[in-house]
């Protein structure tokens, strides 16, 4: 038999339209939602590869591949080699890599034996490895992986392997990708400057807009406390202080590291060759090298973040990944106490697993949320049930049901705005990723299949009802939807760039299709029934969820599904139960219902953080016990203290003298390049000021050891700019406007590596026509000046 490999929609469309006879000369073999429906459509026999995979199987690899990711440094990197200490930081990294292996193994070990395979074509994907569960959605990156483990395999079984090519692009995964936008690690309040009892830290990784904002509140009404945001997209590579960490000692174990990962591989003789002796799945593993190298750059940025706002909590969304778990390690090395916040409500067991990393305390949101995480091992003295800031309003609004005719004019000017038919009811399919290829898989995928099949034949037989299909914007199926709504009737539509708020605000009717998702917990907040369609979902404990008692109607078999439908649109009664017996569901993932979330949460925070706590005098990295490098430090605190500029000039002016004798320096750390430059920003009152802070530092530390013209460059832009964007942020756009002055000036050639520059810029430059004519011209010249630096003058002057 010739197998040929499928992977995505688009190169079965190429097959139909120009080489339809290999179709059928070739046994087409797919993981792939829409593949597997477009050729059960047209009738081609084909392989599904979930086929081959039982419940058993899933559970086993699943719980292999934790175990596995545990101490996989024994396998392929650390025997009888380098210490990488933060190799025990991927843990969660690579659960899903590991896992998608161990199942493609299976899956491909059993056609290989149950087939005699003659030859392998395929339309082999580029290489694309799975990190931090992404990227978003999965499959193909998921897919790229398992066609790793299947080409070795072939290699072994010595089965020629044929690469196939196909003209046409890969269909779009995801439409309306959300672009994280990067924030700045700036105070949100912009109160006169006192001395802060105590400095809360916010890492906004993992938390919602919403969450911030009412932290954010809570601690601007608290006295003395200073609150600062910082996301890693700035600690990062291609973050604002990206230019502030060079080369570390640990990039060089790293290259040693990766270097005995390449040898160890060629000599493996393990349980697991097929990962660890899989020369496809190179990939893979460099891009998980790669990521501890991030995480040791962020760390060594957020460290000196640490040591100069000295924070009395660190609280970040979670630390499952090796970034966040490095940057908990960097707060609890100095003491800092550090609270995750889990995103929490509905979710299949499977879910919880490895979400939670070292952080001192995990605050969830519901009893539901506890129990599931204390099965996982997470021990009970670590967790705090403090409700959802997220959904704490509509929680206490949840009793206040507007008129019939209040609800109906308001979803018929919401259906009108999405350009749904206004007449007919709406019922919201609510849909979730079921796997990411053969990772997390939570249903089968080829009943959820038939599950869709039947869903549409409901569709056409009911044209008074339009049921909208909204996906999850990150983790779900989207081709898959695609494809069946370009065939499918009128009335079963796509609202892929749609919220869910304004999906819900059109919805009579909310469906779960075989994914018990958090969306569920807004249809009920917005007193909208639930309907659960459990058909396909594997019979696993993993894979239970928190709707199997209360809070759904369930749904068996879809026969069924028209008649609950049409009770629930005209049945009030049996309408309003279900809106009743979801408050217990309510009740166990929210908590109690008149409980005030923020001052709940703000009482739990507030126990946990320290109080103020003294300067660090022994964490400047490769610096411990310099004179000079200590006393710049306390100056620079100095001014987060409420101090004065002219007290901070004067206290290094008077280091000045004693630090050319007593100083040990050896070389400049760009980290404390960093950190002084940033306290300077957020402390100068304007760009005049700054420019003398700037400048009197300096020429301090250049009189004990030599500064690089790119070392200047780079400070004067970091606190330029973050001064910047500190004054944007807090509405003052004339401040704004003369820092964006000082660095076009200043630092020309820094413009076109700084995307944050050119985003604020163009904030701070509204409501000034002329200035922004200035500006402009100004660019351009610095632009042109810029292209003619040759490589190496660019180099040497930054």
């Amino acid at each position: 038999m010739n197998l040929l490999v499928l992977s995505d929609i688009s190169q079965v469309e190429y097959l139909l339209k120009h080489q339809a006879d290999m179709l059928v000369t070739h046994r087409p073999v797919t993981q792939d939602l829409a593949v597997a429906h477009e050729l059960d459509r047209l009738q081609i026999p084909f392989l599904d590869e979930f086929c081959y995979l039982s419940p058993k199987d899933i559970e086993e690899n699943w719980n292999q591949a934790n175990e596995l990711a545990e101490i996989w440094q024994q396998y392929a990197l650390l025997r009888d080699g380098p210490n990488l200490e933060l190799a025990d930081l991927t843990k969660q990294e690579f659960v899903w890599p590991f896992e998608i292996c161990l199942n493609a193994r299976t899956v491909y070990r059993r056609i290989f034996e149950s087939d005699a395979v003659e030859s392998l074509r395929g339309y082999w994907l580029p290489p694309q490895a799975v990190s931090r569960t992404g990227p978003a959605p999965v499959t193909r990156a998921a897919a790229s992986l398992a066609q790793a483990v299947l080409r070795w395999l072939a290699d072994l079984k010595q089965i020629p392997i044929h690469s196939l090519q196909c003209p046409r692009s890969l269909s779009v995964e995801r439409l309306g990708w959300r672009v994280r936008q990067p924030s700045v690690a700036v105070p949100v309040n912009d109160r006169p400057v006192t001395r802060p009892e105590k400095v809360v830290l916010l890492l906004e990784t993992g938390l919602r807009a919403h969450e911030q904002a009412v932290l954010e509140q809570h601690f601007e009404a608290t006295a003395n406390c200073r609150f600062v945001r910082i996301s890693y997209w700035e600690l990062g590579p291609d973050g604002l202080f990206a230019a502030a960490i060079h080369q570390t000692e640990f990039d060089a174990a790293l290259q040693d590291a990766r270097r005995h990962l390449a040898k160890n591989r060629l000599e493996y003789r393990g349980p697991y060759p097929e990962i660890f002796a899989n020369p496809y799945l190179e990939f893979q593993f460099l891009r998980i090298l790669e990521e501890i190298q991030v995480a040791a750059r962020i760390g060594a940025a957020f460290g000196s973040v640490l040591d100069v706002l000295r924070p009395s909590l660190l609280i970040l969304g979670h630390d499952a990944f090796t970034q966040e778990r490095m940057l908990v390690r960097e707060a609890q090395e100095r003491g800092i106490p550090t609270v995750s916040l889990i995103h929490g409500g509905l979710w299949h067991s499977v879910g919880a697993r490895g979400i939670v990393g070292a952080a001192d305390h995990v605050l969830v949101w519901g009893e539901n949320d506890a129990r599931l995480l204390e099965c996982y091992g997470v021990e009970p003295a670590r967790i705090h049930t403090v409700g959802s800031l997220q959904y704490a309003q509509k929680y206490l609004q949840v009793d206040q049901v507007c008129t019939v005719g209040q609800g109906a004019n308001r979803r018929t000017a919401v259906k009108r705005r999405m350009g749904l038919p206004t007449e007919q009811p709406v019922v919201a399919l609510l849909t979730a990723s079921t796997s990411a290829g053969f990772a997390q898989v939570i249903a089968n995928p080829a009943a959820h299949r038939k599950t869709w099949t039947e869903l549409v034949r409901i569709a056409e037989s009911r044209p008074d009802i339009t049921f909208a299909i909204k996906p999850h914007p990150s983790y779900d199926h989207f081709e898959f939807y695609r494809h069946l709504t370009r065939r499918g009737p009128e009335n079963l539509v796509l609202l892929e760039s749609a919220t869910l708020d304004d999906v819900l605000a059109a919805a009579e009717i909310a469906v779960l299709v075989n994914y018990c998702t958090t969306a569920a917990l807004e249809a009920m907040l917005a007193h909208i029934p639930v309907v659960f369609i459990r058909n396909a979902i594997l019979p696993l404990n993993s894979r239970q969820d928190s709707l199997k008692e209360h809070g759904s109607v369930p749904v068996i078999s879809l026969e069924e599904l028209e008649s609950i439908l049409d009770r629930l649109l005209q049945d009030d009664v049996t309408r309003h139960a279900a809106i009743e017996d979801a408050k217990w569901v309510l009740h166990q993932s929210l908590g109690e219902k008149d409980r005030l979330v923020l001052a709940l949460t703000g009482t739990v925070l507030d126990q946990i953080a320290q109080d103020s706590l003294p300067p660090v005098d022994d964490h400047w990295r490769s610096g411990a016990g310099d004179t000079f490098a200590v006393e710049l430090a306390r100056a620079a605190r100095m001014l987060w203290a409420g101090a004065g500029a002219s007290a901070y000039l004067q206290a290094v002016r008077d280091l000045r003298v004693p630090a050319k004798k007593n100083s040990r320096l050896a070389v400049w750390n760009e980290t404390k390049l960093f950190n002084l430059a940033y306290s300077l920003a957020l402390c100068a009152e304007n760009a005049s000021t700054l420019l003398q802070l700037a400048s009197e530092s300096l020429t301090a530390m250049e009189s004990v050891h030599p500064v690089t013209t790119l070392a200047r460059q780079q400070f004067l832009l970091i606190a330029y700019l973050a001064a910047m964007i500190h004054r944007v942020d807090a509405g003052q756009r004339k401040a704004g406007r003369s820092y964006a002055w000082v660095i076009l000036r200043r630092i020309p050639g820094a413009i076109a590596r700084s995307p944050l520059f050119r985003r604020y810029l163009v904030k701070c430059l509204v409501e000034s026509n002329r200035f922004l004519l200035t500006l402009v011209s100004l660019v351009e010249r610095s632009y042109s000046n810029w292209a003619r630096l040759q490589p190496t003058r660019y180099q040497e002057n930054g």
